[in-house]
């Protein structure tokens, strides 16, 4: 069985503690603690040596960042165990930047199931009806999305944002710790991104200089994506 999205999530909230209570890990994730032993045994067997131990109903870290981020970005994609969700903005992305996505086609790529891929564009339909936007069947083509177009924009922002990083020579790159899906949902960004981003730096860096503002990080990326894509 693959390392999921959930596993990692723990191996990065324990890392990030360095030493944290068994039971608190097992709070945070909504789990039991027997869940979380688990999770921690199957990232143990997926590293070539122990990343987390349990003493005494403690979770340490035997690994720092730079270490984590070398040990996530080196998961393949045949030890990577995808949700519905991830794979929805994987489509999501696609559709926004490329105007449709062959599902079919990706599906075949991830080497997942027919009825999986059923599954996944039911709840695809549900996710964005509830942002009110429509999955539509583009002839030829493969899945497009019908809507707002603004809504659809900050919909790939909010999928996006977690997912990059901006760099102090003001520059937009993938955030280091992207996992398998994370890094194709950005790969599928990138090209547009890049191709928008030193103007979008300069239009807001003009901007808050005018003002006299400042930004923390977070807004700031968020309105770096957003001029990005307005251009999109």
């Amino acid at each position: 069985m693959g390392l999921s999205y959930h596993d990692l999530s723990v191996l990065r909230f324990i890392q990030n503690r360095n030493r944290v209570p068994l039971a608190k890990v097992a709070i945070q994730f909504n789990r039991n603690e027997t869940s979380i032993r688990r999770n921690i045994d199957k990232i143990n067997f997926h590293a070539d040596r122990p990343l987390v131990q349990i003493d005494l109903g403690w979770c340490v870290s035997l690994l720092s960042y730079d270490e984590l981020v070398d040990f996530i970005r080196h998961i393949s994609p045949e030890d990577y165990d995808s949700s519905s969700e991830e794979r929805i903005l994987v489509m999501v992305t696609a559709i926004f930047f490329n105007s449709y996505v062959n599902a079919s086609a990706l599906y075949d790529q991830w080497g997942l199931s027919l009825t999986t891929k059923k599954q996944d564009t039911a709840a695809l339909r549900s996710y964005l009806e509830a942002h009110g936007l429509k999955l539509i069947t583009l002839k030829k083509k493969g899945l497009g999305i019908a809507g707002d177009k603004l809504r659809l924009r900050f919909l790939v922002i909010n999928i996006l944002h977690p997912l990059l990083e901006y760099t102090a020579d003001n520059r937009i790159n993938a955030r280091r710790a992207n996992t398998p899906l994370e890094k194709q949902t950005f790969d599928l960004a990138e090209p547009h991104i890049q191709t928008a981003a030193a103007e979008a730096v300069r239009q807001l860096n003009d901007f808050l200089a005018s003002k006299n503002l400042s930004l923390n990080y977070p807004s700031k990326k968020f309105l770096l994506l957003f001029i990005c894509l307005m251009t999109s």
